[in-house]
């Protein structure tokens, strides 16, 4: 016995797939939209904060950090380099970045050096920035002395600046 499909049934066999796969997108973008923040106006950048360098292989480099500090109409950037002597060259630059959605995205830089001595340090209060973003910074701390350079680099987590 020879059985044929009517044509509704053809058409449900191509219709639930098509549904099936537009429901699933949906709900992946509304899970999207779920992990951001009240006030947020991307998603959460990705969880990371540390040490971007290994710590334990400096002959000259002693010390290092960076801060952020938010308040209603401002963020505070800072840096610290120290050197575990009076070294030739000691400096810090800090990077305030913005996460996008995507990527970090450096908004200011502030920089220090100085030579002849073991430590330097560089802050700064920033106006005027968007709300509803993630701020961060990026520090790059670096010590000279006797011809080796030393370089590390540290970021604070991303925090939401509502």
């Amino acid at each position: 016995m020879l059985m044929f499909k009517s044509k509704k049934t053809q058409k449900m066999n191509v219709v639930f797939p098509l549904m099936l796969i537009l429901s699933l997108f949906a709900a992946s973008l509304a899970g999207a939209e779920e992990q951001r923040e009240p006030g947020a106006l991307t998603s959460k950048p990705p969880e990371e904060s540390g040490f971007i360098t290994s710590f334990a292989t400096y002959q000259y480099l002693g010390g290092f950090k960076s801060e952020l500090t938010m308040s209603a109409s401002s963020i505070y950037i800072a840096g610290h380099t120290e050197a575990k002597l009076a070294a030739d060259f000691v400096s810090v630059d800090v990077a305030l970045q913005r996460w996008d959605g995507s990527a970090w995205r450096n908004e200011r830089l502030i920089s220090n050096s100085t030579t002849h001595s073991n430590n330097v340090e560089t802050s700064q209060t920033v106006y005027n920035l968007t709300k509803g973003y993630y701020y961060r910074t990026l520090s790059t701390h670096m010590v000279r002395s006797n011809g080796t350079v030393e370089k590390a680099s540290y970021y604070t987590p991303g925090y939401l600046y509502n």
